[in-house]
């Protein structure tokens, strides 16, 4: 399905990751389809990597939400309709496949938002075993 705002990606750089693509693709996929729902006007995608792993980020510049929600929001069948018709959602399931994607593949996922100032979301995923650099180094 096509977005409805554009998607930044001059932020994304070439990464080594260890895992199956197809599950990396679902929960990227489910990450932008969440932004585009809320976003006003632009979608960003961030891709990094550094010493302690791989960063994915995707933020949108919506409404946001408050700490309650984000507390909540990688639970299944968990919808935060502030903002959007009850139509345009999906089912609650999105965040918590990206959650599950993210544990199994031995990262963690996280979202930073509060109300009014859009949201990001961020997953972090180790480096392959070859690539970690040994402490100190």
């Amino acid at each position: 399905k096509q977005s409805r705002v554009p998607i930044d990606v001059t932020r994304v750089s070439p990464v080594a990751l260890r895992g199956d693509s197809e599950l990396i693709g679902r929960a990227l996929g489910n990450l932008l389809q969440n932004a585009s729902r809320f976003a006003r006007s632009k979608v960003a995608v961030e891709l990094s990597e550094d010493q302690n792993g791989v960063t994915l980020a995707v933020s949108d510049d919506g409404s946001g939400m408050n700490a309650e929600d984000r507390e909540r929001i990688f639970e299944r069948f968990t919808r935060v309709d502030t903002g959007r018709a009850r139509g345009d959602g999906g089912a609650g399931l999105g965040l918590a496949i990206v959650k599950a994607v993210s544990h199994r593949l031995g990262g963690e996922v996280w979202v930073e938002s509060s109300e009014g100032s859009g949201s990001r979301f961020i997953i972090h995923l180790p480096l392959p075993d070859a690539q970690r650099l040994p402490p100190g180094g």
